[in-house]
């Protein structure tokens, strides 16, 4: 998108329609970005400080970047023109980088416009307020990725996993992935709640099978139930598993690639053990249908029979 930088009062009349979109987590940290923003840019070192207080760099850079992703893929689910936008300065230090939000107010207002005149012209009750068209028909799939603190504590093993991963999810040609790990939740928010709430409204999970995995307990009881019949358990940590209770996990389940656990493989076996991941990830959604199949654009919230208005078919109206 080329679109204009966005003021703070700008950005948060479009909240409320992103609100349904994101989750509680990222709402609260997108209220914080705004707080923080004074004229159109913020400061890139400023927005982690403020969003990953703690975190090393690195890893507070790979969680903006997940933000970002989570908060762009909300806006087009929700047909709004809007991005979060991080300069391309790579090689630049945080503290001399800029962000900002951008979109394209005044075509989402001269849209609403037009809507509210047809409602006035014909019969309003039957006319749904179109919100603009997603800028694609990709499905989006949330993801759930349920994995031990310990593979993660002494080297950030998970994070280098789920950032490669996350390559091949942005490239995706037929889904939008929204990943969900235990490290959105904010400081002061109900752990266990915050965790059975993203269970619940998860599309599918990646389980990054490991002995401290297993030996999870709060895994084992809380998790593993719920994504057992709609997850794809992955070989994160070699070990013999026919020794070992596997919590309901059969070895003929367990993804690796050519018979190696990702711990075991380096250079190029590691690349491939990703792509190949990814492919069998989404060999898997697509035989899987929608939890919960998004309603037919324009009528979010409306009846079957209510009319909706297309404006990217050239303002034509189509029975939804």
């Amino acid at each position: 998108m080329s679109g204009n930088k966005l003021t703070t009062a700008q950005v948060r009349h479009l909240l409320p329609r992103l609100e349904d979109e994101l989750g509680k987590a990222d709402v609260k940290r997108l209220q914080i970005l705004l707080d923080l923003l004074t004229g159109n840019t913020l400061n890139y070192a400023v927005a982690l400080n403020a969003l990953f207080p703690g975190e090393d760099q690195q890893k507070a850079q790979n969680n903006l970047r997940s933000f970002r992703n989570r908060l762009n893929s909300a806006a087009a689910e929700a047909g709004i023109q809007f991005e979060f936008v991080a300069d391309n300065q790579k090689r630049s230090a945080p503290e001399e980088r800029e962000c900002w939000f951008e979109g394209e107010d005044s075509k989402v207002a001269d849209i609403e416009r037009y809507s509210a005149e047809e409602a006035s012209d014909g019969d309003s009750a039957n006319i749904v307020p179109a919100r603009g068209r997603p800028l694609d028909s990709k499905r989006t799939i949330k993801l759930f990725v349920s994995y031990a603190r310990k593979d993660n504590r002494d080297k950030p093993q998970v994070d280098k996993f789920l950032d490669e991963l996350e390559q091949h999810f942005n490239a995706s040609k037929k889904y939008r992935y929204e990943l969900w790990a235990d490290w959105e939740i904010l400081l002061g928010e109900d752990w266990n709640t915050e965790i059975q709430g993203a269970l619940a409204a998860c599309d599918f999970g990646l389980m990054l099978v490991s002995l401290p995995f297993i030996n999870s307990e709060y895994i084992s009881q809380h998790e593993l139930p719920k994504l057992l019949k709609r997850a794809l358990p992955v070989g994160f940590q070699h070990f013999e598993w026919k020794h070992y209770d596997m919590k309901g996990l059969e070895e003929k389940q367990i993804f690796r690639h050519k018979d190696a656990c990702y711990d075991r493989c380096t250079g190029n076996k590691r690349t491939d053990f990703i792509a190949e991941l990814f492919v069998r990830i989404e060999k898997v959604i697509d035989t899987d249908p929608p939890r919960n199949p998004p309603q037919p654009p324009f009528c979010k919230g409306g009846s079957a029979e209510a009319e909706c208005v297309d404006y990217e078919a050239r303002i034509t109206q189509r029975r939804c």
